[in-house]
């Protein structure tokens, strides 16, 4: 085993200004070196790039280490070239459906190191974040540190031969690519922003009023249940109904999951789903800025669902879609760039099959729908039909063509779409004839998981199969976690290149770059996607859309269009008619 040198950092933020970069401030990084002595360093010692630069040999071991490369970075220290992260470590030997915590308090439960859990010290906690310590404080606060030291390096020493190092340095590279963009920040319209939030009452009710002139849904900001079922009952929507975890009792969900699949059925249904995620994300102020810089920062959290998959907390790309106006470039010479791959998951799923049907679907000319043109192999797209009565066509087939996917049932399409599920049942049948060797491969990788209790992407993201757990959650594993595997090596080249990412949203990049370097920008793009498609595809070419945006982020989409006119009918004209900061 290579050598290692274990670390752990403290840190807290100026004025209680928390999570914002500009009041960030250095507390301790504690090391201990295998075999070795133990280090420690206060603030921005300056003795501890030395330190570092003294072991360019050593692999440097975390848990959820992009904190610690984040700590580096902040002081302006070159980031070692090796990293181990238990934290990824654990995920990736422990990952299965309902386990996906992994704290270091978890991990070390879990691999029977208990008596290494750090004592709780929440009230030490909050004054290191606070920076309300004294010099009295100090040896406690090192001993704290030294104590999750100790917990990582004892985890390391119980994970590190379970895991492939080619695939720890494949993701840590991802973490780095991270750090950096987290750091970097999304340049956010603030004038924009405190006009929202001193508005939010009017734009709440304005957007509660427009509702209830369809369906009174609201009573005040309260959203009423009882009438919005009654109201799809009358609509002859059959609202999905599913077991309380609690009670096992049938109920009606109405979740955003829940929402965000029924959306397609009525305009009433999207307009309530943005309806109540604006309320909520204006009630929680959800939007975090640095109101020194201007920019959001977010925690993008990589590893944390069972694909792989990113699940970021406090992001501004994770609320409502209207937010995402407020998105802006760093300055008046530089456009955003939002790059997203094209039907990932169906491109990733017909390259892993090799089914050669599904490959000409998903096409490699741009401009290529895969979803219209399962349409028109149906059948189901004839000369004469208007631009709308193609719209609709390609609904009902996107949704089967993605729903194949994870395995959902013809009663399940029909409820989603409000179609027959005979109608339903006779667009999977076609879906199945004509990539029948899509359908023969997932059927054989499902099996063959369940068969070795465990399933894996081509990079090596690992988890394990109870026999207990769902079909459906195992069909759709190779599709998403090959799917993460591209997004990851896009990122690592992207930020190799020297590409400032500003955020990853599930399958693409929000960037930035000069108004004169878009080309090059493009150009860069295409060399990371090519490099991504031929590790995990083989070559098989995803495509990208790229899109330039001079003054702000827009969303292309009518249901965010209709949300974003409302709000901005409550909202003082001038803020509207000015440029951002």
């Amino acid at each position: 085993m290579p050598p290692t040198i274990v670390l752990d950092t403290e840190w807290g933020y100026r004025d209680g200004r928390r999570d914002c970069e500009t009041a960030w401030e250095p507390v301790v990084l504690c090391a201990r070196v295998a075999g070795g002595d133990a280090h420690h360093f206060w603030g921005g010692d300056l003795r501890l790039r030395a330190f570092l630069d003294a072991h360019p040999d050593h692999t440097f071991v975390a848990h959820s280490a992009t904190a610690e490369i984040k700590y580096l970075l902040r002081l302006g220290i070159p980031v070692p070239a090796k990293w181990f992260d238990t934290m990824v470590a654990f995920r990736v030997t422990h990952n299965q459906p309902g386990r996906l915590n992994a704290s270091l308090v978890t991990a070390l439960n879990s691999t029977g190191l208990s008596h290494l859990v750090p004592l709780d010290k929440d009230e030490l906690r909050e004054r290191i974040v606070e920076l309300k310590f004294t010099d009295a404080d100090r040896p406690r606060i090192r001993d704290y540190c030294f104590e999750d030291v100790a917990g990582t390096a004892a985890l390391h020493a119980r994970l590190a031969g379970r895991v492939d190092p080619t695939a720890m340095t494949v993701w840590m590279e991802y973490a780095k690519a991270v750090a950096r963009m987290e750091l970097r920040g999304l340049p956010i319209d603030t004038r924009l922003l405190k006009a929202i939030l001193a508005n939010r009452g009017h734009i709440a009710a304005a957007l509660i009023a427009d509702l209830n002139r369809t369906c009174p849904v609201y009573d005040g900001e309260t959203f009423k249940k009882k009438r919005f079922l009654a109201w799809a009952a009358r609509e002859g929507i059959r609202w999905p109904v599913k077991p309380s975890r609690t009670t096992g009792r049938l109920y009606h969900p109405l979740d955003d999951d829940t929402l965000e699949e029924m959306e397609n059925r009525h305009p009433l249904i999207a307009d309530v789903r943005q309806t109540r995620k604006t309320i909520k994300s204006l009630q929680k102020h959800g939007i975090k800025v640095d109101g020194r810089s201007g920019r959001h920062h977010s925690s993008t959290m990589p590893f944390r669902s069972i694909t792989g998959r990113n699940q970021p907390r406090m992001f501004l790309f994770a609320g409502p879609k209207w937010t995402r106006r407020l998105a802006v470039p760093p300055s008046p010479d530089h456009a955003l760039v939002y790059v997203d791959f094209v039907s990932q998951e169906i491109g990733v799923a017909a390259a892993l099959s090799s089914d050669t049907a599904m490959r000409a679907m998903y096409g490699e000319d741009v401009g290529h729908d895969p979803h219209l043109e399962f349409a028109r192999m149906s059948g189901a797209i004839v000369t004469g039909m208007t631009e709308l009565e193609v719209k609709e066509v390609r609904k009902i087939y996107k949704t089967v063509n993605l729903a194949v996917l994870y395995n959902q049932t013809a009663g399940g399409i029909a409820q989603r779409l409000g179609i027959s599920e005979e109608d339903a049942a006779r667009i999977l049948a076609l879906h199945k004839d004509q990539f029948h060797v899509y359908h023969l491969w997932s059927e054989r990788v499902v099996a063959a998981a369940y068969h070795r209790k465990h399933a894996v992407t081509p990079c090596g993201w690992r988890a394990d199969v109870p026999f207990d757990s769902k079909w459906r959650t195992w069909s759709n594993f190779p599709i998403q976690g090959g799917s993460a595997d591209v997004m990851r090596l896009v990122t690592i080249a992207l930020d190799r290149q020297g590409v400032q990412v500003l955020a990853i949203v599930h399958d693409g990049w929000l960037m930035s770059c000069r108004k004169d370097q878009i080309e090059q920008l493009r150009a860069a793009v295409e060399h990371a996607r090519r490099w991504a498609c031929e590790k995990v595809l083989g070559g098989f070419p995803l495509r990208v859309d790229f899109a330039v945006f001079a003054e702000r982020f827009e969303e292309d989409d009518d249901k965010v269009r209709r949300t974003w006119e409302k709000i901005a009918a409550s909202l003082p004209g001038e803020v509207l008619c000015v440029p951002a900061e």
